[in-house]
């Protein structure tokens, strides 16, 4: 199984190719790290286009997996595919960095069969 992590921090991103055979140590294909240089928008997406267009993909076939692993029959496919379309319509740094965060939150709700309320608008 390969796997993309993306980690969008405050002065650079880092996006980190693995992949997991069974019975055997995740092992790193490749480490791209940018400094955004206040640009995280359009660094992201050049990260992503040098990982391959269908890296999104992939993303999106990870929370599968974890829904999946998790048993719930829930999906995320008109978030995903707004969070994508939002980054490449120049979204937010703030938005792009917290969208890991509102989806595990999402799944978790479900999971625990809550209500999800978006803290977006409680502020």
């Amino acid at each position: 199984m390969k796997s993309l992590g993306i980690c969008l921090g405050a002065s650079t991103i880092t996006a980190v190719k693995m992949e997991k055979t069974e019975g055997k140590k995740p092992e790193v294909l490749e480490v791209i790290s940018r400094s955004h240089e206040g640009n995280a928008r359009k660094t992201f997406i050049d990260i992503l286009n040098e990982v391959k267009p269908e890296t999104f993909d992939r993303i999106t076939e990870r929370y599968n997996g974890i829904i999946r692993d998790l048993g719930i029959d829930f999906s995320l496919e008109e978030d995903l595919q707004g969070i994508k379309v939002a980054i490449l319509h120049h979204a937010s740094q703030d938005y792009i960095a917290s969208r890991g965060e509102f989806l595990n939150s999402k799944i978790l709700a479900n999971f625990l069969g809550f209500q999800f309320i978006d803290a977006e608008e409680g502020i």
